[in-house]
């Protein structure tokens, strides 16, 4: 064996090394965070602090999206009250049905 097959040979088997050390390592990802995972907590703590400094705006909140989606029949009953609303000042009927035209 001459050198410059030697070296081919010694080359190649470095590939060959490389390339199943590269697998073999690469078939774990992931990130390791260790133990020290207190910092974590503060995150939490922060989350907590600012719904307690918060709490009555979020109450207001739920309570809104709670009563928009409460029934279609109340919603249904608030625009028609809404629109009759606007009948009454204007043209329309009057409370007893009539039509305030004929009125006048």
């Amino acid at each position: 064996m001459d050198s410059m097959e030697l070296k081919n040979c010694l080359s190649s088997v470095l590939l060959l090394t490389v390339a199943m050390l590269t697998t073999a390592l690469g078939a774990f990802v992931g990130v390791n965070i260790g133990t020290d995972v207190l910092s974590l907590k503060q995150i939490t703590q922060q989350h907590l602090d600012w719904k307690r400094r918060n709490k009555a705006a979020l109450l207001r909140r739920q309570r809104a999206t709670i009563a928009s989606g409460d029934s279609e029949v109340a919603t249904a009953s608030g625009d028609s009250k809404a629109v009759s609303g606007v009948k009454d000042r204007g043209r329309g009927t009057s409370s007893d049905g009539r039509d305030r035209e004929r009125d006048n």
